[in-house]
């Protein structure tokens, strides 16, 4: 079913679900991405737009493989096929967010959100020009959890590593091509890999046109669900 197949992809959660907080002001953020997930022999290409305001929340417009629109407030998640004339909102306990984008968003955060997560700092390792930071997990997720690693090169974030309870690797990410914003280095490709059993999750994702505080399309401004199509409810 294309829409579960959708929600898979968009909710993959590479490694941590963050939220974010700019040390600079932004009142919006619009970026195109190009999103690319690789399993065993399959590949999932995923192009589209993303326009960020921290008060409102996140409208995705995909433009390829379909023809998308997501709109995500809070607990509340409104999908839109525009071809198919078919829209449903999903209705949560916890907020939505997409994974992927608050990973980029997370680079404005001191120690990438861990500490406000409950992960504590126990150690750090200079490398050449990075500095290794090693994180505990929080006491509720110490039986499945390993150690977090962080990479930093000249404030440039570089590397996440999440690891299981026996130190091996349950998923990693890199960071490049970091554009810089004020303090801020945000990285335009990122690149998650999430290790199973025997084989792997590749996530590639690569971002351009980025703009902060810049004013929306009109059609992102004002989107609404045509009238005369049903929006089915579901609780998620």
């Amino acid at each position: 079913m294309i829409i579960k197949k959708n929600l898979i992809l968009l909710l993959l959660l590479p490694f941590l679900l963050i939220s974010s907080a700019s040390s600079q002001i932004i009142k919006s953020v619009s970026v195109d991405f190009t999103r690319v997930v690789t399993k065993e022999a399959s590949e999932e290409v995923v192009k589209g737009n993303i326009y960020y305001q921290p008060s409102k929340g996140i409208v995705l417009k995909i433009n390829e493989p379909i023809q998308q629109w997501m709109v995500l407030e809070q607990n509340t998640m409104l999908i839109y096929y525009q071809n198919e004339r078919k829209a449903f909102r999903f209705k949560s306990e916890n907020p939505f967010s997409l994974p992927f984008f608050q990973a980029f968003l997370g680079v404005d955060k001191d120690g990438f959100g861990l500490s406000e997560a409950g992960f504590k700092l126990f150690r750090n390792e200079m490398k050449g020009d990075t500095l290794f930071t090693y994180w505990k997990p929080p006491e509720q997720a110490n039986k499945t959890l390993g150690n977090t690693i962080m990479g930093l090169e000249k404030d440039k974030l570089v590397l996440v590593e999440v690891q299981d309870t026996k130190g091996g690797e349950l998923a990693k990410t890199t960071f490049s091509n970091h554009f810089q914003y004020g303090a801020t280095f945000f990285p335009l490709e990122v690149v998650s890999i999430k290790y199973q059993e025997n084989s792997s999750i590749v996530e590639k994702i690569v971002y351009a046109n980025l703009q902060f505080n810049v004013t929306f399309p009109e059609e992102v401004v004002n989107f609404k669900i045509p009238a005369d199509i049903e929006i089915r409810e579901i609780e998620w």
